[in-house]
């Protein structure tokens, strides 16, 4: 008898739930969204944007050392640490990528 009573005291409270959640949740449709327009759209005229060696190392001082690595997975304390040594190479990347309007692959 006790199970019994266990039990269904165990489908009312899986009832209230379902009852409760569906309440609070919605199903809503995945096409009842708003296209956003695609970054490779936008046009950017890299002949007048320029890149300096001091805009790398502002960057670089600014870093917040405390926080976890991005997706490259390099911790921002290594990039603070070192920025004196990786300043004239991320210099030359970012001004080749400019200058042929590509990314460096891996």
């Amino acid at each position: 008898m006790e199970m019994k009573r266990q039990l269904n005291l165990m489908v009312m409270r899986r009832q209230f739930r379902k009852t409760f959640f569906s309440s609070v949740y919605t199903v809503e449709s995945d096409n009842d969204f708003d296209t956003l327009p695609s970054k490779m759209d936008v046009q950017v005229d890299r002949t007048t944007f320029t890149i300096t060696e001091d805009d790398i190392s502002k960057k670089l001082i600014q870093l917040k050392i405390d926080k976890s690595p991005g997706p490259d997975l390099i911790h921002p304390r290594v990039l603070y640490e070192t920025r004196d040594v990786i300043i004239r190479p991320l210099f030359l990347i970012f001004r080749k990528s400019l200058k042929f309007g590509t990314l460096p692959t891996d």
